[in-house]
């Protein structure tokens, strides 16, 4: 894998204009007080203004916060219960693992196990289904791969991924890194970075940067739901952009920079491969930072 820099968007009119225009066909029927409506564009066109002011009202609550609270750790922890109870294998087993939206991160990880030898450790925050954890392991005995998530659903649900080299660990990883529980010379972050907030990330980064070599990001970049163009690398360093699956858009470029981390690897491109449910103009962001003060 050859580490580059190049960002390409592509924000086809049409679903802009859609998503523009949603949000306010939507504000239009809540002014009117309209909360019933017949038609499938008025249902949705209400259902995404609503999705996207109780996102942002949700957001606004915690947004100033740095570590997330007792109650969004329950929520998360609900969630992740729901998710668990969906099998997950069949959408690997239909895929070669590197064309899945989690698998993208191998190639970024191995890149880094051929160019440094020193590196014995990886660390995925937010491993949820570790089949690529599992993937990785096998291919790299000799290192020591750890998987940290919320909920004890989430060591039962990865049982069959065990290995000598894998350890699964459950519990919120901030803190745990900040116990020195959980620790990597690689620490990865693949869709889980965009569930976090700016100034949480932004911690995550000042923590690892006194221990990890690397980190590396693996995250979506889906369309805000107003329509506009997004470019995460002209964001000021403490802006969040929300966006239309719930997710945030940071400046990954800044944050790492800020922590004394150096970009080596910075690509974002539209995003194309076997999920169909997604977003058409969905783009990911793939991003490989090294610590320049690692020992």
């Amino acid at each position: 894998m050859e580490y580059q820099d190049t960002t390409v968007l592509r924000y086809p009119l049409k679903g802009r204009i859609k998503r523009f225009a949603y949000v306010m066909i939507g504000r239009l029927l809540t002014l009117l007080g309209i909360r019933e409506v017949s038609g499938r564009r008025l249902k949705q066109a209400l259902k995404h203004f609503r999705d996207k002011r109780e996102f942002e009202d949700a957001y606004r609550q915690y947004e100033n916060n740095d570590q997330l609270t007792d109650q969004q750790i329950d929520e998360i922890i609900a969630y992740q219960t729901h998710v668990y109870s969906t099998p997950r294998g069949s959408h690997f087993g239909e895929n070669p693992v590197e064309e899945t939206i989690q698998g993208r991160v191998i190639p970024m990880i191995e890149s880094i196990l051929t160019r440094d030898p020193a590196v014995r450790s990886v660390l995925n925050i937010g491993a949820r289904y570790a089949y690529v954890d599992h993937v990785l392991a096998c291919r790299h005995p000799e290192i020591a791969f750890t998987c940290v998530d919320f909920s004890q659903k989430f060591i039962e649900v990865n049982r069959d991924f065990q290995r000598d080299n894998i350890r699964f660990v459950d519990g919120y990883a901030l803190e745990l890194l900040e116990e020195g529980e959980i620790a990597g010379d690689i620490v990865f972050f693949s869709s889980t970075a965009t569930l976090i907030n700016n100034l949480e990330l932004r911690r995550y980064m000042h923590i690892l940067a006194k221990t990890t070599r690397y980190v590396v990001f693996n995250e979506p970049i889906d369309p805000p739901m107003n329509g506009a163009v997004i470019d995460p690398s002209r964001l000021p360093l403490d802006r969040q952009v929300s966006s239309s699956d719930r997710c945030l858009i940071h400046n990954y470029r800044a944050i790492v920079e800020e922590a004394g981390f150096e970009v080596l690897h910075y690509r974002l491109f539209p995003y194309e491969g076997p999920l169909k449910m997604r977003e058409p103009d969905m783009h990911f962001l793939h991003l490989i930072a090294h610590n320049t003060t690692a020992t």
